[in-house]
């Protein structure tokens, strides 16, 4: 969490000669230190978390959210969190300790084996990256991969990974940012389609 958010103004530092870049309406602070909650808080706070599914989903339709396409608790909380938590966040957040069901390939907490080594960072209402700490032990991603197949969107049994995994792997931990995302923030493009070459959806040439 700390090498992203130095990296993040650090660059903004470079390109645009300071930390604050105007997006969709918003002025935007990159600077460190990031506002930093736990992905159990935001949801709380907002009256939505329980591990109940029928009662989540309940919560949602009262709330006017269409919850048919949801068919499990992880589609339902990743919609409740996606739908309310995800566009109020402007300002640089870093949201962490994700559910172990929505993150399969991540270490659990010490301190609750429901929750994951797992972090995303926001900025401008949208998702900037995600990293966590990945599971060193084949036994342990056996049985995530077991408890993956009993949701409708987990991922699917991998025993080719299980065995590397029982040779060894020394504690590891992975950090991707999004360099698209992070270009339309420092340029103040709305869309994603200004910072990506897409030739089939441009005019052709006179």
């Amino acid at each position: 969490m700390h090498r992203i958010e130095r990296l993040v103004a650090a660059v903004a530092e470079e390109v645009v000669g300071g930390t604050v870049v105007s997006f969709r309406g918003h002025e935007i602070d990159l600077r460190a230190p990031w506002r930093r909650v736990r992905f159990v808080d935001a949801l709380e706070e907002l009256e939505l978390w329980t591990r109940d599914a029928d009662e989540l989903r309940a919560w949602l339709e009262e709330r006017g959210v269409d919850a048919k396409a949801d068919k499990d608790w992880p589609q339902l909380v990743d919609h409740a969190f996606s739908h309310y938590v995800e566009p109020k966040l402007i300002q640089p957040t870093i949201v962490h300790d994700y559910p172990i069901e929505l993150s399969p390939f991540a270490r659990t907490t010490d301190d609750d084996p429901s929750l994951t080594e797992r972090f995303e960072y926001f900025a401008g209402g949208m998702e900037l990256g995600n990293a966590f700490t990945e599971i060193n032990d084949a036994e342990e991603q056996a049985a995530r991969f077991d408890q993956q197949s009993e949701h409708v969107e987990g991922e699917r049994s991998d025993p080719d990974y299980v065995e590397a995994l029982s040779y060894g792997m020394p504690p590891t931990g992975g950090l991707g940012l999004g360099i698209d995302r992070l270009t339309m923030l420092l340029t103040g493009r709305e869309s994603i389609r200004d910072v990506q070459l897409f030739p089939t959806l441009r005019p052709p040439e006179a």
